[in-house]
């Protein structure tokens, strides 16, 4: 044991002694660490942990312009197209700095951006750079078209873009692109193409290039051909309110109508078609659903294109006289007016579009007092009756604000609905005299200084060929339907008011 007390010292002398080639023993304590001296306040960094992000070296349009809608789409409606205005605008500026440029679909979304920032010019420009380049994909040249005759079909857009001579370049532009087009995968966004740019024609009173349009949009997509035989209509109708140009008028329309008519069909036969593969095929629920939608729809379109023709059938014949429920004021039979130029304007207290016409409509009165001319405001019974007080006039002239809505007033309890006072549903007898009584201070509120019949509700349709709200029907001094206007009489469309005091002026000088 005393042989081995030796070794055991030793042993305990190394366990003690750091483990390193370069380990030492020594006797005095490490000198302490150096402590850094204090920043200068120039080097000081603040408390707090905030920085700035870091700044985008690769600018995204196609990023920004997501962006900026997403975050407008959180504010109040009110706000939104400010905020997505002013996104692109600060976007843009830095965009401008950047020396980046754009193609492809990077170039779609940079002219999205300038459209939002409200430079049209420049959005014009990167789409019609896009429509260019041959080397572009179908689609994006396709939404590029679509961008351009966008901008031309919006008022706000195309003053500029007249100012600075660009409005037939850019016609140019999209027309050459729609005579090369083909694909079906495209076939929607050139249908939508055409149709703005019928819209475009008819603004600058092109009524042949507005109609050939419309046309092309339906035979692209058969589904838009309810809606192309509306426009064109109207700009058949604005041709002429002289007795003499009916005939030609009606041979025309016919033609058109054939057409469309046939476009609605073949419309409805697919729609059959496709329920009945889905039905065959057992596809979910969720998609057999959606296809009867699309075949009720198909079929109303079908329905509607049998009463087009009733406006120019209804040309220069005697105007039918109403079956009259309830007189506010004296008048009680349109044949008390004959040997005056009469304007039937049909309304109804839930429908924005008749009350913005107002406005306009009292001009039209100021300007024709002590002449042989007439408004009638005429009505008719709803489920629904509402108010809406005078400064909704105002309110709906900028419709991204909330302004006033119309209040429903009253409810008819129909069906296996039962009268419930409280929450505004009445039996009819009650119901009819809440109506009659909001109708009356509508009218009130709304200054309609000109006679107003509420007529049986099953009438205007079959009989004043009435396909929407507002409406007009134009009668002569001897009771025959010269001029239907379709939609309403806007005081900021100058261009379609003058139009239509233009026709007051030639019936009142026969």
């Amino acid at each position: 044991m005393r042989a081995l007390a030796p070794f055991a010292l030793l042993v305990a002398l190394l366990l003690l002694v750091p483990y390193g080639t370069n380990a030492v023993l020594a006797e005095e304590p490490p000198a302490p660490k150096e402590e850094p001296s204090p920043p200068t306040p120039e080097e000081a960094t603040p408390e707090t942990d905030e920085t700035e992000p870091p700044e985008e070296t690769v600018l995204e349009p196609r990023k920004a312009y997501v962006e900026a809608t997403q975050a407008a789409m959180e504010l109040p409606r009110a706000q939104q197209m400010p905020a997505r205005r002013k996104a692109a605008q600060d976007w843009l500026a830095r965009w401008e700095t950047s020396g980046q440029t754009a193609d492809g679909m990077s170039l779609l979304y940079l002219g999205r951006l300038q459209q939002m920032a409200e430079r049209y010019v420049d959005a014009a420009a990167s789409f019609r750079a896009l429509l260019a380049t041959e080397e572009t994909p179908e689609t994006l040249r396709a939404q590029a078209a679509t961008g351009v005759a966008g901008l031309l079909s919006n008022a706000k857009s195309r003053k500029p873009l007249t100012a600075a001579s660009q409005c037939v370049a850019c016609v140019e532009s999209v027309t050459a692109y729609l005579t090369t087009a083909s694909g079906q995968a495209t076939a929607n966004l050139r249908a939508n193409t055409h149709r703005t740019l019928g819209n475009y024609f008819s603004v600058v009173n092109d009524g042949d290039a507005s109609i050939s349009h419309h046309m092309r949009a339906a035979v692209l997509n058969p589904s838009l051909a309810t809606a192309s035989a509306r426009s064109v209509l109207r700009e058949m109708m604005g041709r002429t309110h002289s007795m003499e140009g009916y005939a030609p008028l009606r041979a025309g329309a016919n033609a058109v109508l054939a057409a469309l008519g046939a476009l609605a069909q073949q419309n409805l036969e697919q729609a059959r078609q496709n329920l009945a593969t889905l039905e065959k095929d057992g596809a979910a629920d969720a998609r057999i659903r959606s296809a009867e939608r699309a075949l009720r729809s198909a079929e109303r379109g079908a329905d509607l294109q049998a009463r087009y023709a009733k406006p120019f059938a209804m040309m220069g014949t005697d105007a039918p006289q109403w079956t009259l429920e309830h007189a506010f004021g004296d008048l009680k039979a349109l044949s008390e007016l004959k040997g005056k130029v009469v304007v039937l304007d049909f309304w109804a207290t839930w429908c924005p579009w008749c009350i913005k016409s107002f406005p306009a409509i009292r001009d039209v009165l100021r300007d024709y007092e002590g002449k042989d001319l007439v408004f009638v405001g005429v009505t008719a019974s709803a489920s629904v009756v509402y108010e809406a007080r005078y400064d909704l006039d105002d309110d709906l002239a900028d419709r991204h604000e909330p302004g006033e809505r119309a209040r429903a007033v009253a409810r008819l309890a129909r069906g296996n609905r039962e009268p419930d006072p409280e929450k505004g549903i009445f039996a009819e007898a009650e119901f009819k005299e809440r109506e009659l009584a909001a109708i009356q201070t509508f009218i009130e509120n709304h200054e309609m200084t000109w006679p107003v019949v509420m007529i049986d509700k099953a009438e205007p349709a079959p009989k004043y060929a009435l396909m929407g709200w507002p409406h007009a029907v134009v009668i002569d001094k001897q009771g025959r339907i010269r001029y239907f206007k379709s939609g309403a009489l806007l005081r900021e469309k100058p261009e379609a008011v003058k139009k239509f005091r233009k026709v007051l002026d030639d019936l009142l000088a026969e």
